[in-house]
């Protein structure tokens, strides 16, 4: 059973490429993608609030926070009541590599959907819901 499960990922990655069409359009790793998605519907982060939802430690959260910070990508601001903490947002080049990226994930689940109804769409977010929380 579980075997079934995992070729259905590998098959749906295939289908997908959307982090190598990236990758090499925005000159980031999938890593720093992941990084920026963070920003869908946050103006800013904290560095603590960045590791924590990108599931890395401080330090190796710092270390993508720098490289996407040499690239243009991510403004690093001491906050205004507290400058111990530091607040991370998108530079206009950084919106604009999100924009790209939401953009290429509608185009990539549109690409996977088309040929399925309202309800097999409703079916196959479910499943990846249960899929999501065994993983």
């Amino acid at each position: 059973m579980i075997q079934g499960v995992i070729d259905s990922i590998i098959k749906l990655k295939e289908k997908c490429t959307i982090e190598n069409e990236l990758i090499r359009d925005l000159g980031i790793t999938v890593v720093e993608m992941k990084a920026l998605i963070l920003f869908e519907g946050n103006n800013r982060l904290t560095c603590r609030e960045f590791a924590n939802s990108i599931g890395l430690s401080l330090s190796r959260s710092s270390r993508i926070i720098d490289r996407l910070t040499a690239k243009g990508l991510l403004n690093r601001e001491a906050d205004k009541t507290d400058r111990r903490c530091i607040t991370i947002t998108l530079t206009p080049e950084g919106k604009t590599s999100l924009e790209k990226i939401e953009k290429a994930k509608e185009a990539c689940e549109q690409r996977l959907l088309k040929n399925l109804d309202n309800a097999e769409v409703k079916k196959v977010k479910e499943g990846l819901k249960v899929l999501l929380k065994i993983i």
